[in-house]
């Protein structure tokens, strides 16, 4: 870029405004241009027109002031900022000063980290919030890195980057929690589960568990396995994932004793099951 418009054309110079529309009295307009009028004999032909230079002077303004302006939002800008508690307050100065905020887009690279909720002050109009769309569209405090490259644009309220955030893995499916008893949600509807069951086995060898979060449509497979709390050396345990002992949130899991012959009471098991 061989020059940027950091002071329009004729900034200080007389102007004389230009029309849009077509000028009735044949003078030049922005929906005409300079018409014949202009090219006829100033010397003999009444209808003739001078080029003036006033307007011309406001011609070249008009252009230059807007060339400048998308200039600068093509152009990155260095932003500094000093980071306070709860974010970072950066400040933009465009190699053109804005006057207003209003549509204004910049490219900016960030001197530093945002924090929590950075502001960015620009050409001294005032600090704005500095905003990101996350995964359900809101407005979200913008994650910022050191030397992050983005655009940013005023949406009268807030300067927004325009890359969102990346989606969540929980809005891809990847809904979990991580706990002795807890679940993973994977792609697809599948859904692990795994935990201990909150009382020992009864006398008759049988623990029923409650799932963490209930399968939305069936169970498919239960496994079931002795915790580090068990009494019985040796034993086993098992489960099914039958209707008539399991359910969409619940399951039954036998504890047997070394011979797998004699239910065994006193044992707290742990399981796995899997299902959608």
């Amino acid at each position: 870029m061989s020059k940027i418009f950091t002071t329009p054309f004729a900034k200080t110079g007389d102007k004389v405004a230009v029309p849009d529309a077509v000028d009735t009295s044949g003078d030049v307009s922005y929906a005409e241009g300079f018409n014949f009028n202009f090219e006829r004999n100033l010397a003999t032909d009444p209808l003739a027109k001078p080029i003036g230079r006033q307007k011309l002077n406001q011609i070249l303004n008009d252009i230059t002031d807007a060339l400048g302006d998308a200039q600068t939002a093509l152009t990155a800008v260095a932003t500094t900022g000093a980071y306070v508690a709860g974010g970072t307050s950066f400040v933009a100065t465009p190699a053109k000063a804005l006057s207003t905020l209003t549509g204004a887009r910049l490219s900016l690279l960030f001197g530093a980290d945002g924090g929590a909720a950075p502001t960015i002050n620009t050409s001294g109009l005032g600090a704005k919030s500095l905003k990101q769309y996350g995964a359900t569209g809101a407005k979200v405090a913008a994650v910022i890195a050191a030397n992050q490259l983005a655009d940013i644009e005023y949406d009268g309220i807030d300067f927004v980057i325009l890359d969102p955030l990346p989606a969540s893995l929980a809005s891809l499916g990847f809904a979990g929690a991580k706990a002795t008893s807890g679940y993973q949600k994977l792609p697809g509807g599948l859904i692990i589960q795994w935990g201990v069951a909150a009382a020992a086995s009864n006398s008759s060898g049988y623990a029923d568990v409650t799932f963490p979060i209930a399968f939305p449509g069936a169970v498919l497979s239960v496994y079931g396995f002795y915790s580090a709390s068990g009494t019985t050396a040796g034993g086993g345990c098992f489960c099914t994932a039958a209707s008539s002992f399991a359910t969409t949130t619940t399951c039954r899991i036998w504890t047997y004793s070394s011979s797998f012959s004699t239910p065994s009471g006193g044992n707290t098991p742990s399981y796995l099951a899997i299902g959608y």
